[in-house]
């Protein structure tokens, strides 16, 4: 399988995928220790960092502010299995466990409707690994659109305060309308990326 690139819309998201790939230095994937947050503090409000743990698990390591202020959540230090809203977890689970079997870069796409406004939630998944070469995170960006309400920049939207208090209080995936891009395609090779 590998990854397309082009699939990616936000020219951040790009930027930042760009700047992994770099840092991986012709391999696979690069190290925990090559990538340096000072070289994305332009993202780093949507940046995600979650480490696997030995039973099955994730911990946040990070989880950025800009995101914690959008859903009102902040999961720095926490599991994925104490995330309180169990639609976005069960999409979490799934979502972490698929970047880290693929071993390469995963981006996804989710249409959130809700109160007949609509956001995009484009997530974009890369792996980093220890000097072993087993992945030890998964380092994330996030991009919200829509919400409603013209002009407000893309990443953040006045109504998304307004959505996430709905979000907590529904707490199903009944108003979820996903629709995943899993940025694959089929090859013959057998790259990572």
């Amino acid at each position: 399988m590998t990854f397309d690139p082009s699939i990616i819309r936000d020219k951040r998201q790009i930027r930042f995928h760009d700047y992994w790939r770099s840092k991986a230095a012709g391999r696979a994937m690069p190290r925990r220790v090559d990538v340096d947050p000072v070289d994305f503090a332009w993202m780093l409000g949507w940046v995600t960092l979650v480490e696997p743990l030995p039973d099955g698990d994730w911990r946040f390591v990070v989880d950025g502010s800009n995101i914690a202020a959008v859903f009102n959540i902040d999961m720095t230090g926490k599991r994925l299995s104490e995330y309180p809203l169990p639609a976005v977890r069960d999409i979490l689970v799934n979502t972490f466990a698929a970047a880290a079997e693929m071993r390469g870069p995963y981006f996804l796409t989710y249409d959130i409707e809700h109160d007949l406004r609509r956001w995009r939630y484009d997530g974009l998944l890369l792996p980093l690994c220890d000097e072993s070469g087993s992945i030890d995170r998964l380092i994330s960006t996030v991009v919200l659109e829509g919400g409603g309400g013209g002009g407000a920049p893309p990443l953040f939207q006045p109504a998304s305060a307004v959505f996430s208090a709905r979000l907590r209080r529904l707490g199903s995936s009944s108003f979820l309308r996903r629709r995943i891009d899993f940025g694959v395609t089929s090859t013959s090779s057998s790259s990572a990326i």
